[in-house]
């Protein structure tokens, strides 16, 4: 007999053991869950990329939140299976869901003794269907995930599903297509129950159908959720990284937490790999903020304000992704927890605090009435931890979910009970005040509750530069220099005017757009109707007025000599805020940079460039950035002694 024991078999032995004393525990186990309103009915529909399915395992994790009411596969324009007229793009074969809900069904047992509203693994399966993946756009003709969208859709519950575009959204368009072709007498209602949260625009059917056909639908398109997609170590603050770097992630999720989180496909460091596709059901998640029934509150999948015929996400202190991480902390150590309740019996786990202020046990925003000058008492008190922990306290302003600019003084921040004085200046505006109770346990969870003081009176006019630099925004700029002193010798090289005739700027004389050596070739726009913040000049406002415009702009000039330069942009804001960065030789110089509102305008740099082959090249990358004036400075030599 082979004394060696089988991995395979130690593994099953060892698993075995975690679900019987699961099934013990919960039979045994009395305990308190989260309040419970009716779930949000749900169906993701995704094109299988890698970071859809690492958002998936969070999903499955999650799965007793919401009532799942579909699992459906997709295309988008980044992947499709391919069909008789059209080559396959990058498409992973659809069993990977399948293999999913398998390793879901092997925890499942400790899931449910935690909380015992998790879905069966056969329910889940139940909710797989094929749509539209021929290729990208696909919406040709019906297929059993559109039609399973159209069938929940027309059904007779009028709660509102929430349909969610981790690819692209052509099922649902097509889901949508069939009702209006079958069922015309029906879109008002489908238009009222169906509730869009799209990833990006990962195919033209948004904007081609479902926004022309269907006008009344709500539509929240996230641009905000780089923030944990692909590109997050170039986003995220160090302290934050450390909550998805291969340490964080070995320790919490993908070692001795089961068969489920072992299948999350992070880097092969360990590191946390990308989940663009999480903030579409983040957005569900953290009830007691508010965000589900209102998008300009903000919560865990982002802050949204309307924008045309969507709400785009919104920035928080002018930082778009700001909006989705100021809550990493939290989501990721609620992650955690749901990692160990994969393995764990509920006494060996953690679960979030239950809130209770001024003595409302609800999920719901409480709306005050009050008056400036007033003082208004919030009380935390009679919340408890079901794991008996000890809890901690902190109420604090969110600024940009209010319509008061400013922040209100808060006595006794971190303690159960606090004291907000409302300033006479927020007459007629609310102030959002946010209550977080986290516990002690291990991980640490926290739980929330929103207060909106509505304050009575006129309201005092918004400051045009409230949320930005006052100074800047109001102070004439008629004059600028070249590279600071201490830098270096400079001597004016180029100045380009990227989208207009040349033109003399702070006596240096400007080429125009048909310069030689010169090479943009995105989008040429003029809006001279806006008005610029801060003021300039006329020669300058002319040039900032007409300007580069793209999502991924890029600049390069040629025939440049061997030397050190030092360079500068101009970027403005013709309409709503975006948020980019910008990167010279490769390299990023401005990272996130927030354009601001309508009329904002910056000189960015500058930025210093070692030339030795001849050229300069700025591009961008995030939202959409406008260009107006490229201008380089050269280093002169020291004057010898």
């Amino acid at each position: 007999m082979n004394a060696r024991i089988n991995k395979k078999m130690l593994a099953g032995w060892f698993y075995g053991v975690l679900i019987i004393g699961c099934f013990f525990s919960f039979a045994v186990q009395g305990q308190v869950h989260r309040q419970k309103s009716r779930k949000p009915r749900v169906i993701a529909t995704t094109d299988g990329e890698i970071d859809d399915r690492c958002s998936m395992i969070r999903f499955l994790m999650y799965a007793n939140e919401w009532d799942i009411r579909g699992l459906i596969h997709s295309s988008s324009k980044y992947h499709w299976k391919g069909d008789d007229k059209h080559e396959a793009k990058s498409w992973h074969p659809v069993a990977w869901l399948d293999e999913q809900i398998d390793k879901y069904a092997e925890v499942y047992p400790c899931l449910k003794q935690n909380d015992p509203d998790y879905p069966s693994p056969d329910d889940l399966r139940k909710q797989v269907f094929v749509g539209n993946i021929g290729y990208v756009g696909d919406m040709e003709q019906p297929t059993p995930g559109s039609r399973r969208i159209a069938e929940v859709l027309l059904d007779s519950d009028p709660s509102e599903v929430w349909l969610q575009a981790w690819g692209g959204s052509n099922t649902i368009a097509r889901a949508l297509k069939s009702i209006e072709e079958e069922h015309p007498d029906r879109m008002a209602y489908v238009s009222k129950k169906a509730k869009l949260f799209l990833i990006a625009n990962q195919d033209d059917t948004c904007d081609e159908y479902i926004l022309k056909k269907w006008p009344d639908v709500f539509l929240i398109q996230s641009s905000a959720f780089g923030a944990i997609a692909y590109s997050w170590q170039k986003i995220m603050t160090p302290e934050q990284q450390k909550l998805f770097d291969a340490s964080w992630m070995k320790v919490n999720i993908l070692s001795g937490h089961g068969p489920l989180c072992s299948m999350y496909e992070a880097h092969d460091d360990g590191r946390f790999r990308s989940e663009g596709d999480s903030p579409a059901f983040m957005h569900l998640m953290a009830p007691g903020l508010g965000s589900i029934e209102h998008p300009t509150y903000g919560g865990w999948g982002g802050r949204f304000m309307r924008a045309d015929n969507r709400w785009r996400s919104a920035p928080d202190d002018r930082d778009r992704y700001k909006s989705i991480l100021r809550w990493a902390e939290a989501f990721q150590n609620d992650w955690a927890a749901r990692a160990d309740w994969c393995v764990r019996p509920y006494a060996q786990c953690n679960h979030n605090p239950v809130i209770v202020c001024n003595q409302d046990r609800t999920h719901k925003v409480l709306e005050l009435s009050t008056y400036p000058g007033s003082k208004i008492k919030l009380s935390a008190g009679g919340s408890f931890d079901p794991d008996q922990n000890k809890l901690s306290y902190h109420w604090w302003v969110y600024k940009d979910a209010g319509s008061y600019w400013a922040d209100a003084p808060i006595q006794d921040t971190y303690s159960v009970d606090a004291t907000i004085t409302v300033p006479k200046e927020a007459s007629g505006r609310t102030i959002h005040i946010i209550l977080e109770v986290t516990d002690d346990g291990a991980p640490p969870l926290t739980a929330y509750r929103r207060v909106i003081l509505k304050v009575s009176g006129e309201p005092v006019e918004l400051p045009a530069d409230a949320g930005a630099d006052p100074a800047y925004l109001r102070t004439p700029i008629t004059k600028l220099g070249g590279p600071p002193q201490e830098t270096g010798r400079w001597t004016f090289y180029r100045g380009i005017n990227l989208n207009g005739p040349p033109v003399e700027i702070d006596g240096n004389k400007w080429e125009g757009d048909d310069a030689p050596n010169f090479l943009c070739e995105d989008r040429a726009i003029h809006s001279p109707q806006v008005r610029l913040r801060p003021p300039t000049d006329e020669a300058r406002a002319r040039m900032i007025h007409s300007f580069r415009w793209n999502g991924r702009a890029s600049m390069t000039l040629t025939g440049v000599p061997r030397g050190t330069y030092a360079v500068y942009t101009y970027v403005w804001e013709d309409n709503n805020p975006e948020q980019f960065s910008i990167s010279m030789q490769g390299r990023i110089v401005a990272r996130n940079h927030y354009s601001g509102t309508e009329g904002e305008w910056h000189r960015l740099g500058p930025w210093i460039a070692d030339v030795t082959d001849g050229s300069i090249t700025i591009t961008s990358d995030g939202g959409a950035a406008n260009f107006s004036g490229i201008e380089v400075w050269r280093s002169k030599p020291s004057p010898s002694r």
